[in-house]
């Protein structure tokens, strides 16, 4: 007995290009739910790989929602004629069971009831309401194929697990399917409240709150007003210290001093200290040493 999946090997080749006018016209036929040449394509391209004839693809496959899935009679076929056997044991509306044997996998005893069906959330759709027989019979097939010889399914799911299933959204282009009713209990994470503004004051229930006003931007600090340069106690221009000490060394230099100097020219109760001595005293005190030094 055989344990592998069945090839035919006296097909002729098809080449890329028979492949796609067969897709086009499998799409166009809209007899098999596929709905584009593209996806009858890269079905037809699975099953060459597998050494099947490409228009095999109308027999044993569904799209779902855009996505391929194996017709469960398909998939038993596949099972039995790699060397699986299924032997059954309840057959109702209630509940389908069956012990499923393969060379390569052992065997396993599957079974699916309503009540199963019900706490994973699929009982309240319409297919499982109109023919819950048919579709406890697929669960049992794909589970029981899927634990003893996956080979039989190809990475795909059946028919009846995909019309279970609906699009939840697109991650990195890629469709995910999620069920459509959740299949436990959904445990929701308490949050805890963000803390209010400093400035926000609990005024209690029925109080008038005014609306926040934007915050004003700090007032510039007031600049000083300007003063002169140098200003002197009335007002007028003064030289600093390194003039006041040219003064003292020019009198230095020729033996005279400076206090005496100021007071011949007339310049009576002047400070001779840096920043105190106005620019005409200055002048005047400089011009005179100039003279007395000549």
């Amino acid at each position: 007995m055989t344990t592998n999946l069945p090839t035919v090997r006296d097909q002729r080749a098809f080449s890329l290009t028979d492949m796609r006018d067969m897709a086009g016209a499998l799409a166009e036929s809209k007899l098999f739910g596929i709905q584009t040449p593209q996806q009858a394509y890269a079905l037809m391209l699975i099953a060459d790989a597998e050494g099947l004839h490409p228009a095999s693809v109308a027999q044993d496959y569904d799209v779902i929602q855009g996505r391929p899935a194996r017709k469960t009679h398909s998939v038993l076929a596949r099972f039995q004629q790699a060397g699986g056997t299924v032997q059954w044991h309840d057959f109702t509306e209630q509940k389908v069971s069956g012990t499923f044997s393969h060379p390569k996998g052992g065997g396993v005893k599957i079974e699916w009831d309503m009540t199963m069906a019900a706490k994973a959330g699929l009982a309240g759709k319409d297919n499982w309401k109109k023919t819950p027989r048919a579709m406890l019979r697929a669960r049992c097939i794909a589970e029981g194929v899927r634990a003893t010889y996956p080979a039989a399914l190809g990475g795909a799911i059946v028919t009846e697990e995909a019309q279970d299933l609906e699009i939840a959204g697109m991650v990195d282009g890629v469709q995910v399917l999620q069920p459509t009713q959740p299949t436990g209990p959904v445990v929701a994470r308490k949050s805890r409240p963000a803390p209010p503004p400093a400035d926000v004051v609990d005024v209690g229930p029925g109080a008038e709150v005014d609306e926040p006003e934007a915050a004003a931007a700090p007032a510039p600090a007031p600049k000083p007003p300007a003063q002169p340069v140098n200003a002197g106690p009335e007002g007028g221009a003064t030289v600093g210290a390194g003039e006041v000490a040219y003064l003292r060394k020019k009198a230095t230099s020729i033996d005279a001093d400076l206090a005496q100097v100021a007071a011949d020219l007339g310049l009576q109760g002047i400070v001779i200290e840096a920043g105190k001595l106005a620019k005409t005293d200055f002048d005047s005190l400089k011009a005179e040493l100039m003279k007395r030094g000549a």
